[in-house]
C-alpha cells in the first residue's frame, strides 16, 4: 500500500468513525440542547483529527518531493 492509499484509508476511517459517532448521538434519547453540545464536540474532534491528518499528509508529500528531487539530481549527475 502506497502513502496515498494509506492516507486515504486513514481519512476514510476518521470520517466513518465521526459520522458513526454523530449518528449515535442523534439516535440517543436526550434533550436537544445536550445533543447539540455533543454534536459540537464531535465536530470539533473531527476538525482536529482532519487538521492533524492534513499536517501528516503535507509532511509526507514534502518528504516524497525531497526524495524525488534527490533521485532526479542523482540521475542528472550520472547522465551529465
Amino acid at each position: 500500500m502506497n502513502a496515498r492509499e494509506c492516507g486515504l484509508l486513514s481519512l476514510g476511517f476518521f470520517l466513518g468513525a465521526t459520522v458513526g459517532a454523530a449518528m449515535g448521538v442523534l439516535a440517543a434519547p436526550q434533550s436537544g440542547a445536550r445533543t447539540r453540545r455533543k454534536l459540537v464536540r464531535a465536530g470539533e474532534q473531527l476538525r482536529d483529527d482532519l487538521a492533524e491528518r492534513g499536517e501528516e499528509l503535507v509532511e509526507r508529500g514534502r518528504d516524497a518531493a525531497d526524495q524525488a528531487k534527490r533521485k532526479l539530481q542523482a540521475v542528472s549527475a550520472q547522465a551529465g
